[in-house]
C-alpha cells in the first residue's frame, strides 16, 4: 500500500459531525490516576512535571538485584553505576494500596486505578459491573516477581499461589477486575513503550463497540532491574550515568544521548457520554479518537522517512474532524535518543506542516524518566492536566534544542496556553505507533 496516498473517503471531514465520526459514540474522561517518581497521585505527578522538577537519581546496585542477592565484589565500576526514577518508597498513596499480590507493577496499577475510581465517583452502586471493562497493559508483567523466582533455590516451592500469578502481562488487569468485581472485558495490551496509549485506545473502542459503558484503561511498569537496564545499555539507548543523573535525559536537545527508565502507572476512566451524564459523573475532557499502526523497521531502528507516523497523525486528525491548526498542545514521546526524536519530529512536521509552529509541544521524560510500558498512559494523564489547566509544562533538560528538529518547546518553565485539543503520541520498540486526541470540554 502507498503510504502517501490520500486517506480513505469514509474518513473525510464531510463524514463527521462535531469532531467525531457520524453515529460514533461520544466518550467522556470521568476519572484519572497516576503513579510516577514524583509521587503516588496524578496531582503529585502533574505538580512535579509542571514545576520542572527532576526525579532521576542514582540507584543502589543492591536495589536492582533479586531479593537476597549481593553483587560480586570484583564487578567493574560500569556495572555499579545506574540511575533512574523510582516511585518514593514511603509514598502514602501507594502504601494504601498494598494489595495481594504485591509485585510493584500490580501495586502501582491498583494505586492509579483507586485514584481514578475516586475521581470518577465510580462507586460500588454507580455502574453495572458487567458493563465495566478493565484494560490495563503491563508490557512485561511482574518482573520483580520473575527475578525472585529465577533467583530462588527451588522456584517451584516459592509460594506459587502468591508469585506465579504475578508473572504474566495480565497480572494487573486480573487483580484489578477481581478486586472491584468488574466482569466486563478484561484485556492486557502489550506494545512495548506504546502499551499505555494503546490500552486507552482499546478501552475507547470497547465502548464504541457496545461491549461496555465504562472502560478503566491504562498501564503499569516496574522495570528497574539490572537485567533490564543492562539490556538497554547494550542496545545503546540508555543515557550515560555521571555525577548528575537528573540531567542525563535530554529530549530533543542537540546533545541528547538516551533515556533513563522510571516506573509508575497511569489510568483513565473512559465512559459513554450519556452514561456519565445520567449518573452525574464529572467530565474532565472528551476522548475524541485514537489510532495505532506500525513502522516495523527493527527493534530499535526507525527509518529516516517518517511517512508512516505522519500518515497516522493525518488520518487521526481527519477521523477527529480537526485541522492541523486546531492542535494546540502536543504531548511528545520524546525519549531523548538520537533516532527516535528525529523520527518523531519529522513525522509531526510532515503531518501538521506550518501549523506545528503555533502549537505548544512538551515531553516529560527529562522530568520523571521513561516509564516504558507506563509511559503512554502517564503522559496522557499529564496531558489531560495540561489541557484542563491551560498550561504547557516545560520540557526539562532541553536546554539547547536541536535546530534540525524545529519543535516548538519551552524548556525553562510552564507557560499559559489557551488550548482546545491535545494530540498525544507514543512510539514503542519494534515499530509500535499510537496517537490520540483529547478535547477540552466546557465544564473544565
Amino acid at each position: 500500500m502507498d503510504d502517501n496516498r490520500q486517506p480513505a473517503a469514509e474518513y473525510r471531514m464531510t463524514d463527521t459531525i462535531g469532531g467525531r465520526t457520524r453515529g460514533a459514540t461520544r466518550i467522556a474522561v470521568t476519572g484519572f490516576g497516576a503513579v510516577t517518581p514524583h509521587g503516588g497521585s496524578a496531582f503529585a505527578s502533574w505538580n512535579g512535571v509542571r514545576c520542572g522538577r527532576r526525579a532521576m537519581h542514582t540507584l543502589p546496585l543492591e536495589a536492582l538485584l533479586p531479593t537476597g542477592w549481593t553483587p560480586p565484589g570484583d564487578w567493574p565500576l560500569e556495572w555499579r553505576r545506574w540511575a533512574g526514577g523510582r516511585v518514593p518508597a514511603d509514598d502514602a498513596d501507594v502504601a494504601r494500596c498494598m494489595v495481594s499480590p504485591t509485585d510493584p507493577v500490580v501495586r502501582y496499577a491498583h494505586t492509579a486505578v483507586a485514584e481514578a475510581v475516586e475521581a470518577s465517583r465510580l462507586g460500588a452502586n454507580a455502574v453495572d459491573p458487567a458493563r465495566v471493562a478493565t484494560v490495563i497493559g503491563t508490557s512485561k508483567g511482574g518482573l520483580a516477581s520473575f527475578a525472585n523466582v529465577v533467583a530462588s533455590v527451588d522456584p517451584l516451592l516459592a509460594r506459587p499461589q502468591d508469585i506465579w500469578g504475578q508473572l504474566p502481562p495480565d497480572c494487573a488487569a486480573r487483580s484489578i477486575a477481581a478486586h472491584y468485581g468488574w466482569c466486563g472485558p478484561s484485556l492486557s495490551p502489550v506494545a512495548a513503550c506504546a502499551t499505555g496509549l494503546m490500552a486507552m485506545i482499546r478501552g475507547a473502542a470497547l465502548i464504541r463497540e457496545g461491549a461496555c459503558d465504562v472502560a478503566v484503561a491504562g498501564s503499569s511498569d516496574a522495570s528497574l532491574l539490572l537485567a533490564v537496564l543492562a539490556s538497554f545499555r547494550r542496545l545503546g539507548v540508555l543515557a550515560a550515568v555521571d555525577d548528575h543523573p537528573e540531567l542525563a535525559c535530554r529530549p530533543f536537545d542537540l546533545n541528547r544521548r538516551g533515556f533513563l527508565p522510571g516506573e509508575g502507572a497511569g489510568v483513565l476512566v473512559l465512559e459513554r457520554w450519556e452514561h456519565a451524564i445520567a449518573r452525574g459523573a464529572p467530565i474532565h475532557a472528551e476522548w475524541v479518537d485514537g489510532l495505532f499502526r506500525s513502522d516495523p523497521a527493527g527493534i530499535t531502528v526507525l527509518p529516516e522517512d517518517p511517512r508512516r507516523l505522519s500518515r497516522l497523525i493525518a488520518d487521526l486528525l481527519i477521523r477527529c474532524a480537526i485541522r492541523p491548526a486546531d492542535v494546540d498542545l502536543v504531548s511528545l514521546h520524546g525519549t531523548g535518543t538520537e533516532m527516535n526524536d528525529r523520527y518523531e519530529a519529522r513525522g509531526l512536521r510532515q503531518a501538521l506542516g506550518p501549523a506545528l509552529d503555533a502549537a505548544a509541544c512538551f515531553g516529560i521524560k527529562g522530568s520523571c524518566g521513561h516509564l516504558l510500558g507506563a509511559a503512554g498512559s502517564v503522559e496522557t494523564v499529564i496531558g489531560l492536566h495540561a489541557l484542563r489547566d491551560q498550561i504547557a509544562p516545560p520540557t526539562v533538560n532541553c536546554d539547547n534544542p536541536d535546530p534540525e528538529l524545529a519543535i516548538p518547546l519551552d524548556h525553562a518553565q510552564a507557560t499559559s496556553r489557551p488550548a482546545a485539543h491535545l494530540l498525544k503520541l507514543s512510539l514503542g520498540f519494534g515499530g509500535h505507533l499510537a496517537a490520540a486526541v483529547l478535547r477540552r470540554t466546557n465544564g473544565n
